[in-house]
């Protein structure tokens, strides 16, 4: 079939065209959150579902002039999903030999892991590759491809906000999935093959996901789930996991029958710090649903500031908690991320704890990152020790059985503090862990006093050589040294691999892609991740800031692109210079500076630094774009540079997050090579 015959059958449909770009988006992330919740293996590779996304829009793309029709299959294809996802779950139990990664779970070292990784890369991406297909033809049908890249950004952006939406309103995933191909019908419900095949598989597939989570809790980071503790015919309380990954316990400190089981240390546990101290205003940063707010206000606490992230697990401490934590008087809760929080707050606490911070989740699809990574760093705790009145302390329990993360905390905190804590352990101890104390003036806990409370002293760790310690630039808490661990270095170079079998194999043309458009995308993706997790430092790595974020970037990509197509934009020759002078300036941008200003100048001032590059990029790639004979080719590479992109924020492991902004000033050096030859629109 000849190319024209495809364009001409095709007409311009900005409905369409908007209606698949809000599906496409709103599918992307209900894919991410789903497939990490249910299969515990892909919470472990931070953005490979990303980037399985990218990498099928992509092939997609390439594929719009074929003569099958690839949507026809998007409901077999993700009943198939449902089924594997679910699949791995069950059949692949996790062993008991693990590999420590970076973001702190520990993943068997065996075959299936890789393999259920990849399978599940390609399986996303073939769900999205039919997707890419469409995408592909509805621009080819428009005259200007910057007209029809506004409604693919105008429908990107309507389905990120959608999607908070639902995070905010903490609908399911059967939600989720359902308006997404409810979307997609609408432009298809009149073909016979919808009736026949769409309709039944994908009411299969959205049952398999409606009983994946059914009983649980959709915050907008988990899929949160509640088991009763039953101990020897007594109720405790209950077990909350996240994920299936156990998180907290709900103890019923008010059950007599606990002081008979295991679990009466935690009542030692959280009454640590209160046997050292004699706090009046106290500062729980991860509070989770109460716990140690129960405690404090039971050890004569008069004003209690709990901070937790998650809505749905501090909603606990209101309504399910067997002591309902949060309505005692004298405690205040707020829904935030801790280092947003003591980055903001004026006030000054006669304690702060942190009682095993541990998300046990990064941010979803976009980075390696964990939730709590930026409060377990030199410069978070530096903002901790500002907080403290002059006689107030700071407890920091943690539990870890990997030799070399005590040393590491120790000195991390050693260095905020400007003298070293206090190690110490009770007995017993449920966590099997230890914690820093450590005041904000001269005051010690004699051995006298701690061993008439059962605490004991542990030796000061030896200094770690080399010397390495967390920071905001490298907040990599829980990987031992500047690395990609072997089991990453594994799925992303298989990945990689795949994608170029497979890409090579399926269209032709693209062993000689458009390495322009390719190295754009590879930037692009570079920037976007960069910049969540630079604003996940200054406003908090909460699910809001990562929706406005996302958003933000694509309204400035849709406004950019708008003023390119009025004829106002600037010629790539100025935006490229401009490009790589606002790169080097947000490597060398102080940042740290700006957690001092209030709300108003820290949104302007990090807008200026970090909008500007995407801005410039935005712009080189719509004059680029408006030049180009094949709007799918180009679009295509483009999304599939996202893939390359995606792989190389891990580099920020081994060189730091600062550093990724040096890798996207070459990425987009080589992009310039490669577009010599493609003039700027007249």
């Amino acid at each position: 079939m000849k190319s024209s015959e495809i364009v001409d059958s095709e007409r311009a449909n900005p409905r369409n065209l908007f209606l698949l770009c809000f599906a496409v988006l709103f599918l992307e992330m209900a894919c991410i959150r789903w497939l990490s919740s249910v299969t515990e293996i892909l919470a472990f590779f931070a953005n490979l579902i990303l980037v399985a996304t990218f990498f099928g829009l992509g092939l997609g793309c390439m594929m719009a002039r074929r003569k099958v029709t690839l949507v026809r299959g998007v409901g077999p294809i993700f009943l198939v999903l449902c089924t594997a996802a679910l699949y791995i779950r069950n059949r692949f139990p996790v062993p008991f030999h693990y590999e420590v990664l970076h973001y702190g779970y520990q993943v068997p070292q065996t075959l299936w892991v890789p393999f259920s990784a990849l399978a599940s890369f390609l399986i996303n991406g073939a769900l999205f590759m039919v997707l890419g297909q469409e995408l592909g033809r509805q621009f080819n049908a428009f005259k200007n491809p910057l007209e029809a890249y506004s409604f693919d950004i105008a429908g990107s952006i309507c389905g990120t906000l959608t999607f908070a939406l639902m995070g905010y309103l903490q609908a399911p995933p059967v939600v989720w999935f359902s308006l997404g191909f409810a979307l997609l019908l609408s432009m298809r419900w009149r073909e016979s093959w919808t009736l026949i095949v769409q309709l039944p598989t994908l009411c299969i597939g959205l049952m398999l996901v409606a009983l994946s989570g059914q009983g649980a809790y959709w915050s907008p980071y988990y899929k949160i789930e509640t088991h009763t503790l039953d101990v020897n015919g007594a109720n405790l309380g209950y077990v909350v996991t996240v994920d299936n990954e156990r998180i907290q316990d709900a103890i019923d400190f008010k059950n007599p029958q606990l002081q008979k089981t295991d679990f009466a240390g935690w009542v030692d546990y959280y009454r640590f710090p209160y046997a050292l101290t004699n706090p009046k205003k106290v500062l729980l940063l991860g509070a989770g649903g109460g716990n140690e707010a129960y405690i404090a206000k039971q050890c004569g606490v008069e004003d209690i500031q709990a901070v937790e992230i998650d809505p749905v697990i501090a909603g606990f401490g209101f309504t399910k908690h067997p002591c309902l934590p949060f309505t005692l008087p004298g405690v205040r809760v707020e829904i935030d991320d801790a280092r947003a929080f003591i980055s903001r707050t004026k006030e000054k606490y006669d304690l702060i704890t942190l009682s095993a911070l541990d998300s046990h989740m990064v941010i979803p699809g976009m980075s390696s990152l964990r939730l709590e990574s930026y409060i377990h760093t030199t410069d978070g705790y530096r903002q901790i020790r500002n907080l403290l009145k002059p006689h107030g302390a700071f407890c920091l329990h943690m539990s870890s059985m990997r030799e070399w993360m005590a040393p590491r905390n120790y000195y991390t905190v050693t260095d905020a503090f400007g003298k070293e804590p206090q190690l110490l352990r009770s007995e017993p101890n449920p966590c099997g862990d230890w914690a820093y104390l450590i005041f904000n003036d001269d005051t010690k806990v004699s051995d006298e006093q701690l061993a008439k409370l059962n605490i004991s002293k542990l030796p000061v760790p030896a200094r770690p050589d080399p010397y390495l310690i967390n920071s905001d630039d490298w907040p990599f808490m829980y990987l031992e040294t500047p690395s990609i661990p072997k089991m990453c270095l594994w799925v992303l170079g298989g990945m990689l691999l795949v994608s170029a079998v497979t890409l090579t194999s399926v269209q032709r043309e693209m062993r000689s892609p458009n390495l322009h458009f390719y190295f754009l995308g590879a930037g692009f993706m570079l920037l976007e991740t960069r910049s969540i997790t630079q604003c996940g430092l200054l406003f908090g790595l909460t699910w809001l800031v990562n929706a406005i974020v996302v958003a933000t970037v694509l309204i400035a990509i849709f406004a950019t692109n708008r003023l390119v197509m009025q004829g106002r934009g600037l010629s790539s020759r100025v935006a490229y210079p401009l490009l790589l002078v606002t790169l080097v300036l947000s490597y060398f941008f102080p940042f740290k500076l700006l957690l001092g200003l209030s709300i108003l100048p820290r949104l302007l001032a990090t807008g200026a630094v970090m909008g500007l590059p995407i801005c410039w990029a935005s712009m080189i790639f719509s004059n680029s774009f408006a030049r180009c004979p094949r709007a799918e080719v180009a679009l295509g590479s483009n999304l599939l540079g996202v893939v390359l992109g995606g792989s190389l924020e891990y580099l920020g492991n081994i060189i730091g997050l600062k550093s990724l902004y040096l890798v996207a000033i070459l990425i987009y050096f080589l992009s310039w090579l490669f577009a010599r030859d493609l003039p700027d629109p007249e």
